[in-house]
């Protein structure tokens, strides 16, 4: 028996943009899926979570079938293909007309993969073919485009834009469509974020494109404030669940980038995705990878709050609106008769002070209440 009483009880968390590795140091080829990353999730709140690709799609698949079958505790997942275009990245096959597009798609959805991934170098061309195929299959189209601007991959179809301005090209100056030189490009896009105005009418042509294809966007706004801020260690709690931190890892920043730019250009993405919101758009929550995988959920929701949303915005947009956006709103994402008892209960109230969110004293996911401080102690030191 779980006493109740003066506390908030509400849904769990829908999380689209999460990856179930710690990421890989820079001298390593490939990430590996690591079997501790769900049961973080769900300490922190996250009842369903949309993978945004993986380097490791047997690990990724493997890890949701052993969820599934109630051998780990973790959230109910949607596994992402990756979709990149004819770029070698790590140990991505790289695919180089529609037909590849299509049949990379079909292999890892007839093995378990439910939605799909748009990379880097992912042309208009093989987009098409990506997007079509994926929704033929019943998946999601999740992108986060170099070679494809963003009004392009909307009006194409995909569900939802990744990280804000990040993946909107078409507002960098010099850049061509179907190219995507990554390094030098980033660079350019973080400069010119960093000076233009979020208001601005280039902004509004981009945001409008979406919005008319009903794109939804996910800002992931913590890996942006972690942009350029080397060497800084997460909180204590969080630090904790590591087995070790790599400072050398955390806030990279590219050369020809500074803190400062940095900073500019995560508040001009923040920016954009609450104006994105106020045209009567939808914002999603997701926090890539972090500096603790699996543990930013709430850090994401005051960031979103910080940005300029409301407390019940950011609630919204971290279930209803993800639960709609990933065709699972018929069993999470609210609480009502008839739905999957996927819940959190909150020694709080985190519709009036996000941070509360933090204040987690039970955790339900599919009937099952867990303890969320024993889920952390159990993976505490483990992320590796």
């Amino acid at each position: 028996m779980i006493d109740a009483a003066g506390k908030t009880l509400m849904p769990g968390l829908v999380m689209v943009h999460e990856h179930l590795d710690t990421g890989a140091p820079r001298d390593r080829m490939t990430n590996y899926s690591d079997q501790y990353v769900p049961q973080v999730m769900l300490a922190y709140g996250t009842t369903t979570a949309r993978t945004a690709g993986s380097f490791d799609m047997e690990g990724d698949l493997f890890l949701k079938r052993w969820i599934d079958a109630g051998r780990l505790p973790g959230p109910d997942l949607d596994v992402s293909v990756y979709i990149n275009g004819p770029f070698e990245l790590r140990m991505l096959s790289p695919v180089n007309d529609k037909a590849g597009a299509r049949r990379e798609i079909a292999y890892w959805n007839e093995h378990g993969a439910t939605s799909v991934k748009l990379f880097f170098d992912t042309t208009p061309e093989i987009a098409r073919a990506a997007i079509d195929e994926g929704h033929r299959r019943g998946m999601n189209v999740a992108a986060h485009l170099c070679a494809t601007f963003a009004a392009t991959g909307a009006r194409l179809g995909v569900d939802t834009i990744e990280h804000s301005t990040i993946s909107m090209y078409d507002l960098v100056p010099g850049s061509t469509e179907g190219e995507c030189d990554l390094v030098p490009r980033q660079v350019a896009m973080f400069k010119s974020n960093a000076g233009m105005d979020p208001q601005g009418p280039e902004v509004g042509t981009v945001l409008k494109a979406l919005l008319d294809n009903h794109v939804a966007i996910t800002p992931t706004l913590g890996i942006s404030e972690e942009r350029c801020r080397p060497k800084s260690a997460p909180p204590p709690r969080e630090l904790a669940l590591l087995a070790k931190f790599d400072a050398e890892n955390v806030g990279i920043c590219p050369d020809g980038l500074t803190p400062e730019i940095g900073d500019r250009s995560a508040r001009f993405q923040a920016a954009v995705a609450v104006r994105f919101l106020r045209m009567g758009g939808t914002l999603l929550a997701g926090t890539d990878v972090g500096a603790v995988p699996g543990a930013m959920g709430p850090r994401e929701l005051e960031l979103l709050v910080a940005a300029g949303m409301t407390a019940r915005e950011a609630l919204l947009a971290a279930t209803r609106d993800g639960a709609i956006k990933l065709r699972r709103a018929k069993n999470v994402g609210t609480l009502e008769v008839g739905k999957r008892a996927d819940f959190l209960l909150v020694d709080g109230k985190p519709d009036q002070s996000i941070s509360d969110i933090r204040k987690l004293r039970a955790v339900a996911k599919d009937g099952i209440v867990y303890d969320p401080e024993k889920l952390y102690e159990d993976a505490r030191g483990k992320l590796d």
